[in-house]
């Protein structure tokens, strides 16, 4: 067991290492292409990461602009609070208004691009820093290059519930000659002198203002050693990088303008790498370089970033070098460590080898004694803990086995003896084989046999005419009854039997499903109907006899025309008859002839011999 226990770990220490062996040889030929894979996978988040921050400040910029025309519109109203709550009371109405205006008119940012404007709630323009010559007339019927009609829109809002709000419109941008562009303006009204005061922002002031801090940000990006973000524009204008602020364009013949020009085409088709060798200028030496370009075409400008390929080589250098160092090292401890745990292993595996040869002795004894006689395990000879729980289980098995045995035959007897004692005939049927494999002597003595080994192993319908009064085969039926009481528990029905000697006799048979262990068992009950088959014949034959008495007894009924003098009967003919012999035609009665005291007295009352007689009748 020892050697091959060894032979089995030098194999898997040999398989182990041959495999790290592989695997470092593959790694050493894979090393070139993974590294260079893992470098433009570095460079390509970076690009992708540059460019989501990028669209997501862009995005921004409606958000920007709204809040922005906000803040202003609400400082402008709180100028005009100022004003007006200042000179209420000292000033007329028109010259608050022209404090208002001027105010206003003079208030301006970015440039003097951004300013107020004022109009009035029945359309008067009051204030426009960008359009004076609009300042007095109505502008009611203004619209959009999308024919939105600004200032009504503007009443519709500060007339809301709110009392301010935005309005998104297109309007002409300066510099940008016959170009409407998206505008967003913030109205709010001043109740006191019923105007309305809003401002308004361009969406593309706003995104050139994030453009710059996109800039800003992306030239903060720095990774590894030489990794940075380079940024430049369709028209070739360079906007982060080595050329930042030029167009390197304007010398389409140099190498950045010819670098530039392939990296402009390459995003305008969707973007990618591009490996190339950088060009000379000035402090920089041309060196093989990789790089990777997306675009982001709604301000036409490509983002990238590269690597130099000879600084990769350098690195696949150095790593397959210390793949190299590293299986010579692993190979070396692999060695040392299976030699010593192989030795460890195979003087524990001696010790323990013996230890458990004495126990499993210990068990192999006990279970040839348990054939005869169940004699527990000595628990002071068994060494190891987990032996010592199966012998204590063995042990208590064995005594649980002896009172098993001991219960097992006392109620064995008892069954037995209620089975054997039972008036009623009692078989057992194998509920798989359909056969009979018990009796008790009730049994044997209703089929006329003298043993068990006559009955036992017969299969279901033997002791039975081949055939039942309805025709059918009796062993077929036989069965049938068995599955219905396998299938429902119990049944009970009326069966011809027969005798060893073929004798049928009338039996009713109760079946009963019963389990022993996992096999099923039915359970006969058998009852003789001879006596009640007979009584029931004897019963028949009366009543037939009863019916046929009865038969024979003729009744009178209905109305009897008789004379009331006479009484004569008349019959059906018309004739009258004496009663006597009516009632003899008409019915079984015979009459015999007598006569009653009243007219034995009419008649012979006079006569000597009946006067004598009756005399005679009182002394008596």
């Amino acid at each position: 067991m020892t050697m091959i226990y060894l032979m089995f770990a030098v194999v898997i220490v040999y398989l182990w290492i041959g495999e790290k062996i592989l695997t470092a040889n593959s790694q050493v030929k894979n090393i070139r292409q993974n590294y260079l894979e893992s470098q433009k996978n570095t460079i390509r988040t970076q690009v992708k990461q540059a460019v989501e921050y990028t669209y997501h400040q862009r995005s921004l910029a409606e958000k920007r602009a709204r809040a922005q025309a906000k803040s202003r519109t609400n400082e402008a109203w709180e100028i005009a609070s100022y004003i007006y709550n200042r000179n209420k009371n000292k000033l007329p109405v028109g010259r608050i208004q022209q404090l208002v205006h001027d105010a206003l008119y003079a208030a301006s940012w970015d440039g003097g691009k951004g300013y107020y404007f004022v109009v009035s709630m029945s359309g008067i323009e009051m204030v426009n820093r960008n359009t004076p010559e609009l300042e007095g007339r109505n502008v009611m019927a203004f619209r959009d290059s999308r024919g939105t009609y600004l200032t009504k829109a503007f009443i519709k809002i500060v007339t809301s519930p709110a009392r301010e709000g935005f309005l998104s419109y297109y309007y002409p941008k300066p510099g940008l000659h016959g170009v409407d562009v998206p505008k967003i303006s913030f109205v709010k009204y001043f109740q006191p002198l019923d105007w309305m005061i809003a401002n308004g922002m361009y969406i593309l002031d706003e995104e050139e203002n994030i453009k710059e801090e996109v800039i800003e940000r992306l030239e903060q990006i720095k990774f590894g050693s030489t990794g940075y973000i380079f940024v430049g524009t369709w028209d070739g204008l360079s906007l982060a990088g080595l050329f930042k602020g030029k167009n390197v364009l304007d010398s389409p013949d140099s190498e950045p303008g010819q670098l530039a020009r392939q990296m402009i085409n390459l995003s305008k088709s969707g973007g990618g790498f591009i490996q190339y060798l950088t060009p000379r200028f000035e402090g920089h030496e041309p060196a093989s370089k990789i790089s990777y370009i997306e675009p982001i075409p709604e301000w036409q400008w490509y983002i990238g970033t590269g690597l130099y390929i000879d600084a990769i080589e350098v690195a696949i250098q150095e790593k397959q070098q210390k793949i190299k160092d590293e299986i010579r090292i692993l190979i070396v401890k692999c060695i040392i460590v299976l030699f010593l745990f192989l030795m460890v292993s195979f003087l524990i595996v001696r010790l323990l080898s013996g230890k458990i040869e004495k126990n499993l002795k210990l068990f192999s004894n006990f279970f040839k004694r348990s054939e005869k006689n169940a004699l527990p395990i000595e628990m002071d000879k068994v060494t190891f803990s987990e032996f010592k729980f199966l012998a204590d289980s063995a042990n208590q098995m064995a005594t649980k086995r002896k009172e098993s045995e001991a219960s097992l035959r006392e109620s064995e007897k008892r069954y037995r003896t209620l089975f054997e004692s039972s008036f009623d005939s009692l078989v057992i049927i194998d509920g798989g084989s359909n056969t009979y494999v018990d009796c008790n002597t009730a049994a044997l003595k209703l089929y006329g046999l003298e043993s068990q080994d006559q009955f036992i192993g017969m299969a279901v319908g033997k002791f039975s005419p081949e055939r039942q009064p309805d025709g059918e085969k009796s062993k077929d039926l036989a069965i049938k009854h068995i599955d219905s009481a396998l299938l429902k528990g119990s049944c009970i029905f009326e069966w011809t039997s027969a005798k060893q000697d073929g004798t049928s006799f009338p039996t009713l048979i109760t079946l009963s499903t019963m389990y022993i262990g996992n096999n099923k068992y039915v359970l006969e009950v058998i009852r003789d109907l001879t006596e009640i088959k007979t009584a029931e014949e004897k019963r028949e034959q009366l009543i037939e006899e009863l019916k046929q008495a009865l038969s024979e007894v003729k009744i009178l009924s209905g109305l009897l025309p008789i004379c009331s003098s006479c009484k004569k009967i008349r019959d059906d003919k018309g004739y009258w008859k004496q009663i006597d012999s009516y009632i003899e035609k008409y019915s079984d009665a015979v009459f015999s002839h007598g006569l009653c005291p009243k007219c034995t007295e009419e008649l012979y009352g006079d006569q000597e011999w009946y006067i004598k007689r009756k005399n005679q009748k009182k002394t008596e």
